[in-house]
């Protein structure tokens, strides 16, 4: 059987979201949020049979059809040298793509936490707002967002400002998905180790619980600081994600 690779501009999502259910509720809420880059389809003697996702020579999702599974090892093999891929970006909940990676790569290392909110018993409550226009020049002044990012964020109403005296203390965000949601948090520097950036994370999670989604963050490997934060509002770290260089 014959295997090939060739770029496409979408893929049929179904497929995808398929694949990711199978890693477990967290593994699958997470997967999708994660793909990025290029796109390419794997064809078996002309017919499609997975997808390949290539970010800057850095692999980020492998997907086989399961009709085609026996022939996973062939497959992944082919891409890492014909799409010229040097490293992978792997959950460890992902088993397939794991086992696929486990006897390729030279090294390997944390590269970020995954938490979900649980809640807690002692969770303070915050009174935050959406974002307005007129808000805009004091949540810029945070450098927390690029000016794409805050364009975006503002147009989909996903920011959450706290105010004290008037001025915006921290303000939280809120990635919006169908089944769940992933926060971030920035707190003004003169106002940071007062517990604020708990107080906002603890009521985003309540915020997504309210909506039926789950609330998600990341957090890098070796950001103790936000992990502390995320631990103390009532995350919990579900998964990691492994940088694996080839």
């Amino acid at each position: 059987m014959t295997f090939s690779f060739s770029e496409v501009s979408d893929y049929p999502k179904e497929s995808i979201d398929c694949y990711a259910s199978r890693l477990g509720a967290h593994g699958g809420a997470f997967l999708p949020y994660g793909l990025s880059g290029k796109v390419y389809s794997i064809a078996a003697d002309g017919e499609r049979a997975g997808f390949v996702f290539v970010d800057g020579g850095e692999l980020v999702g492998f997907f086989m059809d399961p009709k085609y599974h026996r022939y996973a090892e062939s497959v992944f093999d082919l891409a890492l040298n014909e799409l010229e891929i040097k490293r992978a970006r792997v959950l460890t909940s992902d088993s397939p793509l794991i086992a696929l990676c486990c006897t390729r790569w030279k090294t390997t290392r944390p590269k970020a936490l995954c938490y979900e909110y649980v809640g807690s018993d002692s969770e303070p409550e915050t009174v935050m707002h959406c974002a307005k226009e007129s808000d805009r020049s004091e949540i810029e002044a945070f450098g927390y967002l690029s000016p794409a990012a805050l364009d975006a964020d503002m147009a989909a109403h996903s920011i959450y400002a706290f105010r004290e005296n008037g001025r915006i203390s921290a303000f939280g965000t809120v990635e919006w998905g169908e089944q769940s949601g992933f926060v971030g948090v920035a707190v003004r520097e003169d106002r940071r180790h007062c517990g604020i950036g708990r107080s906002i994370l603890a009521r985003l999670g309540k915020m997504l619980a309210d909506y039926s989604k789950v609330a998600l963050a990341v957090c890098g490997a070796r950001d103790a600081a936000f992990e502390k934060t995320l631990e103390a509002a009532g995350y919990v770290c579900f998964d990691k994600v492994l940088d694996i260089e080839f």
